[in-house]
């Protein structure tokens, strides 16, 4: 009997799990509504940007105007921020805090970059000269 049971499953599975010509059943019910998501992602990309002296932080700046970092996102939203070397094409990104080497032969020209943001503005921040202008993305994501 034993050596039965598996083969009688098996048809068993076969002849009732199927439809006969593609019928399909009956439509089930609705489900329940699912909680709100969260589509509100922008970027904002700002080309060919120089870095200037900050005499009161001793750091080298970039800043840029970002009109969708608002006090909202500032409170309960997040940005993020990426370079890549200016008029690079933008063939890779850097998400910072981080090191950035435009010239993967040259490693001594490596800097380490940093950002901080405020309501309509994203500032890059490294404490030696790059040498070289930065494409900057700003990305910004809306919280609930």
């Amino acid at each position: 009997m034993k050596l039965l049971t598996p083969p009688l499953f098996i048809y068993f599975l076969v002849t009732t799990g199927c439809t006969k010509n593609g019928d399909t059943g009956p439509q089930g019910p609705q489900g329940l509504q699912g909680p709100q998501g969260n589509a509100n992602v922008k970027t904002a990309l700002y080309t060919n940007q120089a870095f200037t002296y900050n005499t009161l932080a001793s750091v080298y700046q970039a800043t840029v105007s970002v009109p969708d970092i608002t006090a909202a996102i500032v409170q309960k939203g997040s940005v993020s921020a990426f370079v890549a070397k200016a008029n690079n094409n933008n063939v890779g990104w850097t998400a910072l805090p981080g090191n950035f080497t435009p010239n993967v032969t040259n490693a001594s020209i490596q800097r380490f970059f940093n950002f901080n943001y405020a309501s309509g503005t994203a500032t890059i921040y490294t404490n030696n000269l790059p040498g070289y202008n930065v494409d900057i993305k700003v990305v910004i994501v809306a919280g609930p």
